[in-house]
């Protein structure tokens, strides 16, 4: 999908639109692993805040838990 900002009227308008795919959707069972569809539970990330605070790196935080 293509879309622009007409600036005569601050309105995004869409430009293209290609309604095929140019590759094999993902399985159901890998959905998981789409960044958009991850959440972290509140005290998953309260643990987060705390190793982070103790002053562990952030690669180091999601080895555990990437």
């Amino acid at each position: 999908m293509s879309v622009y900002l007409d600036k005569g009227s601050s309105v995004w308008k869409v430009r293209k639109v290609i309604l095929e795919h140019n590759h094999e959707l993902i399985p159901r069972e890998m959905v998981h692993m789409i960044r958009s569809f991850q959440a972290i539970s509140g005290s998953v990330k309260a643990h987060m805040d705390e190793m982070h605070a103790y002053g562990l790196p952030t690669s180091k935080i999601l080895e555990v838990y990437g």
